[in-house]
């Protein structure tokens, strides 16, 4: 039988490693704010990889079209505007679930993944269920 700080260990493992391949492979590359702010958050039961990024949610999942109209004043003023406008228009963007791939990426390679974080075969069996479970299909790489 495997202990609660065992098991608090181990998902501290994964939850740092699916952090490492959000920052690494998936996450869409801008200014690199949205890559700076992953991290990750223990919880009473386990660890949360999330981000403190506002904007976070509409790249991960998307957002329909906006307009944009000033709230105080009569028009919208920016450094770099060739003039004040009235209203911006901004076209719907598709999103990128960077946090999803991160894990799929984890769960398609689990048993590479488990043996560098040096996760037993039956914890790595346990953990790859898990995931099945959430709906995730998790492969083995040989």
């Amino acid at each position: 039988m495997i202990s609660n700080n065992e098991l608090m260990r181990i998902a501290a493992k994964v939850a740092h490693r699916i952090r490492a391949i959000t920052v690494k492979d998936t996450v869409p590359f801008r200014t690199g704010e949205l890559r700076k702010s992953i991290h990750v958050s223990s919880l009473g039961y386990g660890y949360l990889v999330g981000t403190n990024k506002v904007y976070a949610r509409a790249v991960h999942e998307g957002r329909k079209a906006l307009v944009i109209k000033p709230k105080n004043k009569k028009a919208l003023y920016w450094g770099g505007a060739a003039h004040p406008v009235k209203k911006v228009f901004q076209k719907a963007r598709k999103g990128k679930p960077f946090f999803r791939e991160a894990v799929s990426m984890f769960a398609d390679n689990i048993d590479q993944e488990a043996k560098s974080l040096g996760i037993e075969s039956g914890v790595a069996d346990e953990l790859k269920r898990s995931l099945e479970a959430s709906g995730l299909n998790v492969k083995r790489i040989s």
